[in-house]
């Protein structure tokens, strides 16, 4: 939070652009300054601990200070679009986008006993319409697919790593979510692009594992960084 505090004093941006967490996974298609967003974000504010994350804190000072901010996330089709380009199947894409699903269940304490079933067939439908995919796949069919590919059956306690970007990584679902993070990463990138021909500064706020393919984004696109501390920034704590 005081990181945050001191991007904003003194004004040091026109506008403020931020990825999603798991909290809020704000779209860059829900436009500039969401009034709803804001009163979420307030919401979720007990005392040192703020429920959003760094997006809805990030929000809440953009608001006092009237600085115009923005989403940086893609559109669940663009990372569907993505993702089929990259040669993968839409029982590929919505078998991962289950696994994934399941420790957030468990997060928001679910009953565990039976989540699967009382749980994924309307999260399947839900994205099976978002993705125009038919026919939609069954639980039993997701089950068998993350059996033949990762080599463990899919259930309440599926783990979390099993969900980690790693490219090279030995689960067929670290694959699948390493392509997603590029492509989540070169939206927000173009997000970042298009703002900067619209503002003079720009303060950027994503979460700290977003960094290491974003660092080599940003040098890729936009050359190598410049970097310039100001006297501001420096009693952060």
């Amino acid at each position: 939070m005081n990181c945050e505090k001191n991007i904003y004093r003194p004004r040091l941006q026109d506008f403020v652009c931020f990825r999603g967490v798991s909290f809020y996974c704000l779209r860059d298609s829900i436009g500039p300054s969401p009034a709803w967003f804001v009163d979420d974000a307030k919401k979720g504010l007990k005392g040192d601990f703020i429920a959003g994350g760094e997006s809805a804190w990030g929000a809440i000072l953009a608001d006092q200070k009237q600085i115009l901010f923005f989403a940086g996330e893609a559109d669940h089709r663009d990372i569907y679009a993505g993702l089929k380009a990259s040669g993968f199947s839409d029982l590929d894409v919505l078998g991962f986008y289950v696994a994934r699903q399941i420790p957030q269940w468990v997060r928001e304490r679910e009953n565990r006993e039976g989540l699967l079933e009382r749980k994924t067939p309307a999260f399947l439908a839900s994205n099976c319409q978002v993705f125009a995919v038919k026919p939609c796949p069954t639980l039993a069919e997701v089950q068998v697919w993350y059996r033949e590919k990762n080599g463990q059956e899919l259930s309440s306690e599926v783990p979390t790593y099993a969900m980690a970007p790693i490219h090279d990584g030995q689960m067929y679902t670290q694959k699948i979510s390493s392509v997603v993070g590029d492509i989540r990463d070169r939206f927000t990138l173009g997000v970042i692009e298009r703002l900067l021909q619209q503002f003079r500064r720009v303060g950027v706020i994503y979460g700290a594992g977003h960094f290491v393919t974003l660092r080599k984004s940003f040098d890729s696109e936009l050359g190598p960084p410049v970097l310039k501390f100001l006297p501001e920034l420096q009693q952060v704590q």
